[in-house]
């Protein structure tokens, strides 16, 4: 269409020079007055319609990419719109009880808000995931060589075992039930130095059996390692916003770089077949193989319970939108009695201000019906300001509907912000009283602080890593000489390019083959074509997370393996003669192409 264009005001300006030309010669006099061609220069309102023309065509080429960006963004906004959002920074807390008051679990609701005063500021935090607080105290650990001086469950290979951490917990008051606690789940996080392997991934690479024992018991109760899960691993642990659409398996691999200390939790949850025998002491065995050995050389394994992260996220209303005729995009603005502090994390819904009431907007983005000529819809967009700060803004139409309603009438917005003066706010080592909808019997201690890297990225700048997410295909690596380069690029759009990440760092080599895996499907057994990919872990700093790593990749090559193909994945070591961790085969779960 442009190259169309441009020959088309080619042959215009053709004509137009030769039109004057001829004038020139016919009219001599009259062209020294207009100074036509005045010594072989072109005519002056030429040269203007020239620079007109290009400054147009410059203008169109501006909003023609514009477009293709806008389009990207649309495109990323329905797919998944959270995808390239900076993960919310988070505080660990641990919750101080009241004995006294503390006597059954607590249940901190999925998505409920907590505020506090810090430094005379009113402040909230969102947990994003389900919490249940739990009426004990952890008073200790032990690590233990075999043999082993307490009981052992009966189904223990004696042959394989040869450590056992043993967690010591003491319940608050006679009114609480291990059985109850155990079926209502236990948070427990385990401590460990800012550098080198965290603790709970080398219990979760050596780990062989789980027992609960109480020292007026002489049994051992054994719980399926099944019920022992790190939420690094769990899809429901999310602490990023996310859709019903989206992949939580990205999110997970998200989190699993940025919000490192999600990797030191693991949830217990398990509804004992045989009752423990009532008492205040009990004791939580992990069963650990000789790969536990890493573990002998540290002093004090800390585990602790009723710690929990909280994202820096909450739900506010917006100022005031004053809707004209003339504008397309509004920005959106967070509560300005606050000053400066709030920031907009997303724009949730729109609603407009009628003298009656208030009617919401339909998002332009979902599933429902809009008819675009007579209904108000909206959009979201995100630019850059002046300052360099990032702006939210809400783009709504100019047409039929906007006849209906009054020139610049109120709209507001539904968003979720954060604070962005919470580094002066909060430092390890407050402690504060919740002020939650149900008064929590303690107050909270803060532990830790993550605060991920700021970014002001808007969405056309991920355009180019937004289609390698989704173009990315395991089988195009086959036999390629930089598969391994290819892969660790890919799993560095789940992180900030430019960070250090020990788990990428350490990936030696890879290899890919195509294999047909049995599976036994309605009685039937099928043997199911796919990939095998093994890959190799130098190992020899044993500073990176291997294991919990490793199971995060199963789950994520899995999720986007198609569902009439197979994946198994192998890690291997190269130092320390390590057994490699070999997975099982699985079916694919993505279901389109």
């Amino acid at each position: 269409m442009m190259n169309k264009m441009l020959k088309y005001f080619e042959q215009e300006l053709s004509g137009i020079r030769q039109g004057l030309e001829a004038f020139r010669l016919k009219f001599q006099k009259e062209a020294e007055i207009l100074n036509l061609n005045n010594k072989g220069q072109e005519d002056p309102n030429v040269t203007r319609l020239i620079d007109s023309f290009a400054w147009v065509s410059a203008k169109n080429a501006q909003e023609i990419d514009q477009l293709k960006y806008r389009h990207i963004e649309e495109f990323i906004e329905v797919t998944s719109p959270n995808l390239f959002k900076q993960v919310p920074a988070t505080i660990a807390c641990t919750f101080i009880h009241n004995p006294d008051d503390f006597t059954k679990p607590v249940v901190l609701s999925k998505g409920g808000e907590v505020s506090f005063d810090l430094a005379g500021q009113q402040t909230k935090f969102t947990h994003p995931i389900a919490t249940v607080l739990s009426p004990l105290t952890i008073t200790g650990t032990q690590f233990e060589q075999t043999p082993f001086n307490h009981p052992t469950p009966v189904d223990i290979d004696h042959g394989k075992v040869k450590y056992c951490l043993r967690v010591n917990i003491d319940l608050i008051n006679d009114e609480v039930d291990i059985n109850t606690l155990l079926a209502a789940g236990l948070q427990l996080h385990f401590g460990h130095s800012r550098t080198g392997r965290c603790n709970l991934d080398i219990i979760m690479q050596s780990l062989c059996n789980i027992a609960l024992t109480c020292d007026v018991q002489q049994t051992s109760i054994s719980i399926p390692k099944e019920s022992f899960n790190p939420i690094a691993h769990d899809q429901q642990a999310l602490y990023s916003p996310i859709s019903d659409n989206e992949l939580a398996i990205y999110f997970q691999l998200k989190e699993f770089f940025t919000i490192t200390d999600k990797r030191n939790y693991v949830r217990l949850q398990h509804k004992t077949a045989g009752k423990l025998a009532p008492s205040s002491h009990y004791f939580l065995d992990l069963y650990l193989d000789e790969f536990a050995q890493e573990l002998m050389a540290k002093t004090d394994i800390q585990v602790s319970v009723n710690r929990f992260l909280m994202t820096n996220l909450f739900k506010q209303v917006s100022e005031p939108i004053s809707v004209t005729h003339q504008e397309l995009s509004y920005p959106i603005i967070a509560d300005a009695s606050v000053g400066n502090n709030l920031e907009v994390y997303s724009v949730d819904d729109l609603y407009k201000v009628n003298s009656t009431n208030q009617e919401r907007i339909k998002p332009v983005i979902g599933s429902e019906h809009i008819d675009y000529q007579q209904d108000w819809y909206w959009s979201g967009k995100q630019k850059i300001s002046t300052n360099g700060n990032l702006e939210h803004h809400v783009v709504l139409p100019i047409n039929k509907a906007l006849t209906r309603e009054p020139n610049g009438f109120t709209a507001f917005a539904n968003i979720t912000c954060s604070n962005s003066n919470l580094h002066s706010l909060v430092h390890i080592g407050n402690q504060f009283v919740a002020d939650a909808q149900e008064a929590l019997p303690g107050e909270l201690y803060i532990n830790d602080v993550n605060f991920t890297p700021n970014s002001t990225n808007i969405p056309e700048h991920h355009y180019w890593d937004f289609l390698k997410l989704m173009s990315f295909n395991l089988s195009a690596m086959i036999d390629k000489p930089d598969a391994k380069a290819r892969l660790v690029q890919f799993l560095r759009l789940f992180t900030y390019n430019n960070a250090k990440y020990v788990e990428l760092d350490s990936i030696e080599a890879l290899n890919l083959t195509k294999v047909n895996a049995p599976f036994l499907v309605e009685g039937r057994m099928l043997f199911v074509p796919g990939i095998e990919l093994k890959l190799l872990f130098n190992n020899a700093e044993q500073n990176a997370d291997y294991f919990l790593f490793s199971q995060l990749l199963n789950l994520f090559f899995a999720s986007i393996t198609s569902f009439d193909r197979s994946f198994k994945l192998t890690v291997e070591f190269t130092h320390f003669n390590w057994l490699p961790i070999n997975f099982e085969p699985v079916l694919g779960v993505r279901a389109c192409a």
